[in-house]
């Protein structure tokens, strides 16, 4: 894993002693590019789910079908992750995998959404809504 990905996580994971809302499911860092990656968004994972029950959008919901151009809406692929993971959605292409965080508790997944170019810059502020709820 490479140490620019590691130290991105290490941020978000701020002090332990800081309560966790109970409806939030990730902490959302600030997208950078990162080479070879290409545009990075940095999750904290507050929850023991599954990635796929979760959607990223680049709109809110309430917009979807409202505005033009489209909103770009991905769903999450199938990947268990727990409390303290780190998540880090890749917009280039490549294999997903996960790994042992080698800087603390929790595994670490990379997962490659297969955009070609960024998706969060100007105002476009990446959202996560789950089935029931949603992350803002």
């Amino acid at each position: 894993m490479s140490g620019r990905l590691g130290r991105r996580l290490k941020v978000l994971a701020g002090d332990d002693r800081v309560v966790v809302p109970r409806r939030r499911f990730f902490t959302v860092g600030t997208a950078s590019t990162i080479e070879p990656y290409g545009e990075v968004l940095p999750l904290l994972s507050h929850v023991h789910d599954d990635l796929a029950r979760f959607v990223l959008s680049t709109a809110p919901s309430s917009s979807w079908g409202r505005i033009t151009p489209p909103p770009l809406v991905f769903t999450l692929p199938h990947r268990i992750v727990a409390p303290h993971d780190g998540i880090f959605l890749v917009t280039g292409e490549g294999q997903d995998r996960d790994e042992r965080n080698p800087q603390g508790e929790g595994r670490l997944h990379v997962v490659h959404l297969g955009q070609r170019g960024p998706l969060w810059s100007g105002p476009a502020k990446p959202l996560i809504y789950r089935l029931d709820a949603a992350q803002k």
